[in-house]
């Protein structure tokens, strides 16, 4: 693969990981943001679809 291939896919290796991991780091802290807002788990989990 050449350079000029390798940087765009770097790049939305990147942005995919990110992604990822956003997913999934909001539903580890979901039950303290449940008791923070004062609203069930399943009213938290919204949040990750917003």
């Amino acid at each position: 693969m050449d350079r000029a291939a390798a940087k765009p896919l770097a790049a939305l290796a990147l942005a995919a990981f990110g992604i990822g991991t956003t997913e999934f780091v909001i539903m580890g802290l979901l039950p303290d943001v449940a008791a923070y807002l004062a609203v069930t788990i399943p009213a938290a989990g919204l949040l990750v679809s917003g």
